[in-house]
């Protein structure tokens, strides 16, 4: 078992065994990080800033050389909270499910919330990933969505999603 703090940015802990030929074994992980640090790791071309906690719970996995055998997870978004030049906008928590997909890493979310509904397709490995998902606002809150992803030349399809791929 180890324990890890890095910085006081992120806190984890769970069983770690690395393999003779350069594969990882996790088992019982549960890794947390503040979500605005996450976020000032990714190119995000919106003037928002993001906060919460990620909390990554893993329940096993097995990982090769650049290659996913095997995946059980999933991350959360606790207290999620977007800040935006058209307010802030307090969210439920999100869930994504951890898998692996033709040896890749996939990371799944279905949010149906009552301000936002979201879905997110990612695949990624130790070199690249690969997102695609759609989202709209709901009630009180697609009025709001919809003037912060217009201002940015998005646009809604018919059903009032707008989809992304990155």
């Amino acid at each position: 078992s180890l324990k890890m703090e890095f910085s006081g940015v992120a806190t984890g802990q769970g069983t770690l065994i690395i393999s003779p030929w350069g594969g990882w074994l996790l088992r019982h992980w549960v890794v947390t990080v503040p979500a605005a640090r996450l976020a000032s790791l990714m190119n995000i071309s919106l003037p928002l800033s993001i906060d919460g906690e990620v909390r990554l719970r893993l329940q096993q996995g097995a990982i090769g050389q650049e290659v996913c055998h095997k995946l059980q997870g999933q991350f959360q978004w606790l207290n999620p909270k977007l800040t935006t030049p058209f307010g802030p906008l307090s969210l439920q928590t999100f869930l994504s499910r951890l898998s692996c997909d033709s040896n890749i890493a996939r990371a799944q979310i279905n949010h149906q919330g009552k301000k936002i509904k979201l879905m997110i397709d990612c695949h990624f490995n130790a070199r690249q990933w690969q997102l695609s998902g759609q989202m709209k606002g709901e009630n009180e809150f697609s009025e709001k969505f919809s003037k912060m992803l217009g201002y940015y030349a998005a646009h809604a399809d018919v059903n009032g999603y707008y989809h992304f791929n990155r």
